[in-house]
């Protein structure tokens, strides 16, 4: 499964683990996840998925080096954008101007 994954690539070590997570799990079920798993949601740390995509990453010859902590970095990074991803953002930008409309009115 690593070499699979790795065969996805990037050209460094945030690129690799966003398409790697991006193929792997996608923006609905990263939405349910955060890295500690605080609150509601699970947590991706404890995740087997974890090593997986960490040895997929360094399968890629361009990030065959990359440290745990770039790595972990790059998918925290990723889990807490995912909200982001899923139309969230556009959810939020859309409430606050009907709101802003209402106040207006």
């Amino acid at each position: 499964m690593t070499a699979f994954l790795g065969l996805i690539g990037g050209v460094d070590v945030p690129t690799a683990v966003r398409r790697i997570m991006a193929a792997v799990i996608g923006n609905e079920l990263a939405t349910k996840f955060n890295w500690k798993g605080l609150g509601i949601k699970r947590s991706f740390y404890d995740l087997k998925l974890r090593k997986v995509i960490a040895d997929a990453v360094r399968h890629n010859p361009l990030t065959k080096t990359a440290q745990d902590s770039e790595i972990d970095m790059a998918a925290m990074l990723w889990l807490r954008n995912a909200r982001d991803r899923a139309g969230g953002r556009k959810q939020r930008l859309l409430q606050a101007m009907r709101k802003q409309q209402e106040q207006q009115e």
